[in-house]
């Protein structure tokens, strides 16, 4: 199954390369350009291989992954197999916004001091250590989904990768993801200062838009795991 998805996407990137010599744009019956056609088709193949546990979780099945299908400070509900708050949440349940889900700071401090200095600069703190606290992280280790304890925050190059299909495809196994930025739990190796780390917008309008951030800002999470 891997093979054939390997060859799939080698044939795909292939096309992409013979035929951008057409310098006239195009449009299908659909009224997509071959650009955006394009896009789609890759966000198809590539989001194929995700399927739904029932039990808070989405396998990806092209790597072995496990995400949670629900973004941190949200509660996975059986009977509807969505993401919702609860009563005691700090948002109401059915903000339409947020449904619950918590902001978090990829390090209370800017610089290095939550992630290794070595490439990539994985976010590596969980507790408090000579004042650091990272609440991404610890929100993550924490985490108890399906009874799993090895959760941890998603790189950049995961959450990318979730990002490529599009915001309908994603949410198809994500429902009520925060239009916002997530943060990934690698920090920007092109900042010389350490002040910033790589995050990825879920907005509709901006949907997979990269951006390097502040550590100490607030943004929201997903967990993912090695099965």
């Amino acid at each position: 199954m891997k093979t054939l998805y390997k060859i799939t996407i080698i044939a795909f990137f292939a096309f992409l390369i013979f035929d951008c010599g057409e310098e006239k744009v195009r449009q299908n019956k659909l009224g997509l350009t071959d650009e955006e056609t394009n896009t789609v088709v890759l966000g198809l193949i590539l989001n194929s291989g995700y399927s739904n546990s029932g039990n808070g979780t989405v396998l990806d099945n092209t790597s072995g992954l496990e995400w949670k299908k629900c973004t941190q400070g949200q509660t996975f509900r059986s009977a509807t197999n969505d993401c919702q708050g609860t009563i005691s949440a700090t948002y109401n349940p059915v903000d339409a916004q947020r449904y619950g889900a918590t902001p978090l700071t990829f390090c209370n401090i800017n610089g290095n001091g939550c992630n290794a200095t070595s490439l990539p600069q994985v976010l590596t703190i969980s507790t408090t250590s000579n004042g650091l606290v990272s609440e991404a992280f610890s929100s993550c280790a924490a985490d108890r989904t399906s009874g799993y304890s090895n959760w941890r925050v998603a790189t950049f190059a995961e959450l990318k990768k979730l990002a490529i299909g599009g915001q309908n495809m994603m949410t198809q196994y994500f429902p009520n993801t925060v239009e916002d930025f997530y943060w990934s739990s690698w920090g920007d190796e092109n900042d010389s200062t350490g002040n910033t780390a790589k995050a990825i917008n879920f907005t509709g309008a901006k949907f997979a838009e990269e951006k390097s951030v502040n550590k100490d800002t607030k943004y929201y999470v997903r967990c993912i795991r090695n099965r």
